[in-house]
């Protein structure tokens, strides 16, 4: 693993579960990330209209707003402000076909399943935030 690859990067990491969210911070900082957290859809909501992130890695299933409904309001907000696009990556369990397609036709950018491998998440957060070619 690279320990520079996100350095100077912005993230945030939305996931209703402490250990999971534990073990994405501890994977995305140690490859140089700066790492914000939200334990639910709301407080990630919050977090993105104050703060632009690089990206965020944002679980599906949660109370209260779930990664689906937190998108949409994130892709809202750019539309209607201009705000810069943030890279959204959906952290599930669900590896099917149709579920990745149904995150991605919400606005998501890329799909992460679960369990997490930590160098893939490297990899793909590192390749999805390259500067364009």
């Amino acid at each position: 693993m690279d320990a520079n690859a996100l350095l100077g990067k912005r993230l945030l990491v939305v996931d209703d579960n402490d250990p999971s969210r534990d073990l994405m911070k501890t994977i995305l900082t140690a490859a140089g990330a700066t790492v914000d957290e939200a334990a639910n859809g709301e407080q990630a909501v919050a977090a993105s209209m104050k703060t632009r992130y690089d990206a965020a890695l944002m679980d599906i299933q949660m109370p209260l707003l779930d990664g689906m409904e937190v998108t949409a309001l994130i892709r809202a907000h750019e539309a209607e402000t201009g705000a810069p696009h943030t890279i959204i990556i959906a952290v599930t369990a669900h590896a099917m076909a149709e579920h990745r397609q149904r995150c991605l036709d919400a606005g998501m950018d890329a799909v992460i399943t679960k369990p997490i491998d930590p160098l893939g998440v490297i990899d793909q957060v590192s390749a999805l935030l390259a500067p364009a070619e």
